[in-house]
């Protein structure tokens, strides 16, 4: 009898308490950020290999109000957003979808520090346009897909430069980045892309760079 009652603990305590191999989901960053939509950091099971930051509360979202979207490359084309979370997470907090490339990071200790390609970014936008359309998403109908912006900071602007002549982008953003003169192959980081001025005849979109070296801000016009 004792043995029958053991068992079925342990069947109780295997539905109530989360494995402890089990990786966290969602957290919040810095209570939510500033912006009038809290926000929230998660993976969501349909697109694993991103991080996507976006209002707690999605509801009232929808129609003229929908969510713009953003898509990230991280610095140094890691495979994670760590060193980006709080920056993102407030972007989210004012009323944006942010999907950027990679797991999502951890709250201490060592970070997924593998490189990633710009295909990622393509990914996430094929991600956030289905989920749009997909009558059983909680995105249904509440994603601005006319709004796509595609981002990155260092080795992931270049990613955002390598994918924003796709015809769904409407805007870029650089952030201290830029393009080759000359390739250098065999010395480069990673999967970066070698890109060189004649990309830039590709990009159909209002462009921002951002660059902290100098004391300049270039918005520019398609």
């Amino acid at each position: 009898m004792q043995k029958i009652k053991y068992a079925i603990l342990l069947l109780i305590l295997s539905f109530s308490t989360p494995s402890f191999s089990e990786e966290v989901k969602t957290r919040i960053i810095e209570n939510g950020g500033t912006g009038k939509f809290p926000a929230i950091m998660m993976t969501e099971n349909s697109l694993p290999t991103h991080t996507v930051f976006r209002p707690q509360n999605i509801k009232k979202f929808q129609g003229k109000k929908s969510l713009p979207i953003i898509v990230w490359g991280n610095g140094a084309c890691f495979d994670s957003p760590f060193e980006h979370v709080n920056f993102l997470n407030e972007i989210a907090s004012h009323g944006f979808l942010v999907v950027a490339i990679g797991t999502m990071p951890k709250e201490t200790g060592e970070q997924n520090k593998e490189r990633s390609t710009s295909s990622k970014l393509t990914d996430a936008i094929n991600w956030a346009i289905a989920q749009n359309s997909d009558t059983k998403s909680i995105y249904f109908k509440k994603i601005n897909t006319q709004k796509i912006a595609v981002a990155g900071m260092s080795c992931g602007g270049l990613q955002a430069l390598e994918v924003a002549p796709d015809p769904r982008v409407s805007t870029l953003i650089v952030a201290n980045s830029g393009i080759f003169i000359d390739p250098i192959r065999g010395n480069a980081m990673p999967m970066m892309p070698q890109l060189d001025k004649a990309h830039l005849k590709k990009i159909h979109t209002p462009t921002l760079y951002l660059l902290r070296l100098l004391p300049i801000l270039l918005i520019t016009t398609a």
